[in-house]
């Protein structure tokens, strides 16, 4: 069986590739985990910057349904969202530039990590949509994070209707920072920018990123335990079973 997160090291820069295809690199417990492992251990390394991008047509399908839908206390939901809030600490404090070549469809919770990167590279093609209230859920990054970058009006918008944002949306609204046509422009340009910015001292970096996520953390914790309480409600359940067998047929 394929890993489901590859890795991989180019030119002292730690690449992370998301490696479920099969399921549009869809984020379950077990890759949550992985991805957190293998960013702390990239952040607090040597290294000069991390890559995180996905393999395939997507970037990630979000947060796999079918493993929340099977959640059955709250226990179980706080024990995967614990793996989430995790890894948007590391990524969030990382003292090393983190990058994101979006290299297809970003879908939920595997959008909201857009928020969490220092650049995006954004695949001609790809799109972006938060579609979580759609199964009685909310996107607690976008809810957040997302005020500052693209504004409440937008954020707002988004939430509500599941919009799919094209690359060229995405870049005109700020979540996309640059604009690729092959998978070899996304790289090198990845490469040119976590070179330039590896020149800036690391606590540098990381004090940078704490005066930011310093004014989110209070929200991203309510908006997490929102998270936990919903996804256990009968209305919630719901909506993902009925996701699920939608997609099935």
């Amino acid at each position: 069986m394929a890993e489901s997160l590859v890795t991989e090291e180019t030119n002292n820069i730690y690449v992370i590739k998301l490696n479920r295809p099969e399921k549009l690199n869809a984020l379950n417990e077990e890759i949550w985990v992985k991805l957190g492992d293998h960013l702390e251990m990239a952040c607090n390394g040597g290294y000069k910057a991390v890559i995180l991008t996905g393999e395939g047509r997507a970037f990630s399908a979000g947060d796999d349904i079918k493993a929340m839908y099977d959640f059955k206390s709250v226990d179980d939901a706080k024990r995967f969202f614990s793996k989430v809030e995790k890894v948007i600490r590391i990524l969030g404090y990382c003292g090393k530039p983190v990058i994101v070549i979006l290299n297809g469809i970003a879908v939920g919770g595997g959008a909201e990590l857009l928020f969490l990167a220092d650049v995006v590279i954004g695949l001609r093609g790809a799109w972006i949509s938060y579609p979580e209230a759609y199964i009685g859920l909310v996107p607690p990054i976008l809810l957040t994070l997302g005020l500052s970058v693209v504004g409440p009006k937008a954020v707002k918008y988004l939430a509500l209707t599941g919009h799919r944002l094209s690359v060229d949306d995405a870049y005109r609204i700020g979540l996309v920072d640059y604009i690729a046509d092959s998978v070899k422009e996304a790289f090198d340009t990845a490469l040119v920018l976590a070179e330039s910015m590896s020149r800036i001292p690391s606590n540098t970096i990381a004090e940078i990123k704490r005066i930011v996520m310093r004014s989110y953390e209070d929200k991203l914790k309510s908006t997490l335990d929102a998270l936990i309480r919903l996804v256990l409600t009968p209305e919630s359940k719901r909506l993902m079973y009925e996701f699920i067998n939608k997609r099935k047929r």
